[in-house]
């Protein structure tokens, strides 16, 4: 299939950038990698009169640590870059395991951070090519009036990026900048829990940069995916896990988020609850990951059933939780 006709343009600033956004508002969206976005536009899901290529930005491109502020790592750092740096490897390892299991190492070469956390989400009556939507009435998220996997008045695509479960396990933020402004948000407030519009980015918007604390003493975190091939695919369901340990084997605190179960990540309530002041045994990991179970809720919008999905959020979160807490113990 091939591209639509649109603009091309370089910016060579971010002033310039978010100029330029706010001049074809409406009719404009940003490019980087592009794994994502090319793809929906030969399928004319997308058809962006102008295209504005951020990717020879090199305000966008750093990765620093300071053991006071943390890790700071820039919208057009790349997933390779996540997987291969030093001291994201040793401080942060769930970024560089959520990294490597993003696509096949060409898109992980091209593919940046700030790409995977503002995808778009993805339903198989959405992702599809314009003369196979043509046979149906438009859905929601195409602005028509139904739903083709369930009549409930609301669109159920599902967020499948990876970097934000583990980031939002991490209790990450991002940073927003337009013209005129600049804002800082925890990544989790990112999401809307809307497929039709999945996160709050505006039009004249940029994500540059992703912030990090530094991870606390005696602490871990993990990422597990599920998908149907190993090589390549978007998840089917995900669950990243971060806690910390005090006494040796007693839970201080923990986050657990489920992904690509719904339109955003899902924090798991009550978690705290159940390991709060406990020492970790397997009974309380299996408690934990029932209640992953108890709030995933996965819709018919992909391969694989609704309900093997949400089954195997149990077996991800303790996956998961193993391998955070032998980080944690470390």
């Amino acid at each position: 299939m091939r591209l639509p006709e649109f603009e091309h343009s370089e910016p060579e600033s971010l002033e310039e950038a978010c100029e330029q956004l706010s001049r074809h508002k409406g009719e404009v969206n940003l490019i980087a990698g592009g794994t994502d976005l090319l793809a929906s536009m030969k399928q004319r899901v997308k058809t962006p009169k102008y295209l504005v290529d951020i990717k020879t930005l090199p305000d966008l491109k750093s990765i620093r640590f300071d053991k006071m502020e943390g890790l700071k790592i820039g919208a057009l750092v790349t997933h390779r870059e996540l997987m291969t740096n030093r001291e994201i490897r040793e401080k942060y390892p769930v970024l560089a395991e959520a990294a490597s299991v993003i696509g096949a190492p060409q898109l992980q070469a091209m593919g940046t951070i700030g790409g995977n956390l503002c995808l778009d989400t993805r339903c198989w009556f959405y992702n599809q090519s314009h003369w196979w939507r043509k046979a149906r009435e438009a859905c929601l998220k195409l602005g028509g009036n139904v739903c083709h996997v369930e009549d409930g008045g609301k669109c159920l695509a599902p967020y499948q990026g990876d970097m934000a479960s583990a980031l939002i396990a991490l209790n990450a933020q991002i940073r927003l900048l337009k013209k005129g402004g600049e804002k800082t948000i925890p990544l989790k407030e990112f999401y809307t829990g809307n497929g039709k519009a999945p996160n709050i980015l505006g039009e004249d918007e940029i994500l540059t940069e992703v912030l990090v604390a530094v991870p606390a003493e005696k602490s871990g975190a993990s990422y597990e995916k599920l998908r149907l091939r190993n090589a390549i695919d978007f998840p089917q369901a995900g669950a990243a896990v971060n806690m910390t340990l005090e006494d040796g084997s007693v839970c201080k605190k923990a986050r657990v988020v489920i992904n690509a179960l719904g339109p955003s990540p899902q924090v798991v309530n009550n978690v705290d609850e159940v390991l709060g002041a406990k020492e970790i045994k397997d009974a309380l990991v299996i408690e934990v990951a029932e209640a992953a179970y108890k709030e995933a809720n996965p819709a018919e919008t992909m391969p694989g059933s609704p309900e093997y999905r949400r089954e195997m959020v149990k077996v991800l979160v303790k996956k998961s939780f193993q391998k955070a807490l032998e980080r944690a113990r470390l």
